[in-house]
Formats: C-alpha cells, sequence, structure tokens
C-alpha cells in the first residue's frame, strides 16, 4: 500500500502552511513524515540541514524532541500527571533540570491563561482547557517547527479563532507551523496552502 507519492514541499523559517484535502488523502501520514514520527521508505527528507534518511532512530528522536513541537486533535496528556507536569514531559525530555522545567512549565501555562490551573489534573479540566495545557506542552520547548493536526476540528467557530490566535502567539518568531485543517478560515490565515489529494500535494497559489 502506498499511502504518499509524488508528494513534495519545502518550509521555510516564520512560515505557516496549512495542508488540505479530503479524510484518508495522506495528511496526516506526511505530518507524522515531517515530524519524524514515522519514516519514508524512498525520497528525501531534509530538516534544519539533516538528512534525515541517513539518520539513526536515537538521532531522529533527539531531533525530535528538541526541533518539533505537536498539537494533536486527541491531546494524549497524562492522566496521572498535573498540567504542569504534562508541560514539563517534554522540557525534561531535553534534559532540562526538574526546577528550570518547572518554572518554564509554570510561564508556559501563564501564557495561556492557566497558571491557575497548573496543579489539575487533565480530568478536572474542561476540554478547552485541556488543548490549551496541550499548546503549552508543545511550545514550551520553543521549537523550530509546530505541528498541528486538526487543533480546531471540535471547535466552533469562535474557539477556533481563539485556538488559532494562541497557536500564532506562542510560534517562535522564526519557528515555522504545518497545520492540517478542514477549516477553510484556518487555511486562510496561513501564508501558504498545499492540498493532499490522493497521497500527492498540490500547491495552491493566492
Amino acid at each position: 500500500m502506498v499511502a504518499l507519492r509524488d508528494a513534495s514541499l519545502e518550509l521555510g523559517r516564520g512560515e505557516t502552511l496549512a495542508l488540505v484535502g479530503p479524510s484518508g488523502a495522506g495528511k496526516s501520514t506526511l505530518l507524522s513524515l515531517i515530524g519524524l514520527l514515522d519514516s519514508a521508505s524512498s525520497g528525501e527528507h531534509v530538516f534544519m540541514g539533516h538528512d534525515v534518511r541517513r539518520m539513526a532512530p536515537s538521532q531522529q528522536t533527539a531531533l525530535r524532541r528538541t526541533a518539533i513541537g505537536f498539537v494533536f486533535q486527541a491531546f494524549h496528556l497524562v492522566p496521572h500527571l498535573t498540567a504542569r507536569q504534562n508541560v514539563e514531559l517534554g522540557l525534561r525530555a531535553r534534559g532540562m533540570g526538574k526546577l528550570v522545567a518547572a518554572e518554564r512549565a509554570e510561564r508556559a501555562l501563564s501564557r495561556v491563561g492557566l497558571h491557575h490551573r497548573s496543579d489539575a489534573y487533565p480530568s478536572t479540566l474542561s476540554g478547552g482547557e485541556q488543548q490549551r495545557v496541550a499548546i503549552a506542552r508543545a511550545t514550551a520547548v520553543r521549537p523550530a517547527l509546530l505541528l498541528c493536526d486538526e487543533p480546531t476540528g471540535n471547535l466552533d467557530s469562535r474557539n477556533s479563532a481563539s485556538v488559532l490566535a494562541l497557536l500564532t502567539e506562542e510560534r517562535t518568531p522564526e519557528g515555522a507551523m504545518i497545520i492540517v485543517t478542514h477549516d477553510p478560515d484556518v487555511a486562510a490565515s496561513c501564508s501558504r496552502v498545499i492540498t493532499v489529494s490522493d497521497g500527492c500535494t498540490i500547491e495552491r497559489i493566492r
């Protein structure tokens, strides 16, 4: 089975890119490849000057942890950890000390308006609060690349706009962002739009 073919894209610093297209077209697969969660069987993948396909799995993991942040439609919060501890996870994986990681996590939660909920467990948070924790976790590491898979998929237009504004605010000035979305308003807010159809990519010129 071939999930992607003739898929090609290039993304520069500070750019925002929307990946759009029908369900099953390969958008999430492409995002997983870009985010070093999966490996392609052929082709070329260069990220921040690194030839990804020539890197050992341990090197790919290290690069993913230090340079890439993820925000998914399913928040993937660890249920037995508090909001702050969930945000700390990515920082600790980078080798950051516990106290420094806790301070950075608190600041990240403050930026998304959840400082007062830092000791709360996911089960006690609303869906919107859980999403903000996920955004804080992804952006606390100040990633070079932020990958978002349908971050507004279950939200109404007002809350979608709020989440999009939050992602834009929390992205570092030189950081790039890719958003998989079905929402035309989200796509329109990005600097570029690429349609994925039958595993192929087509850039929409605006």
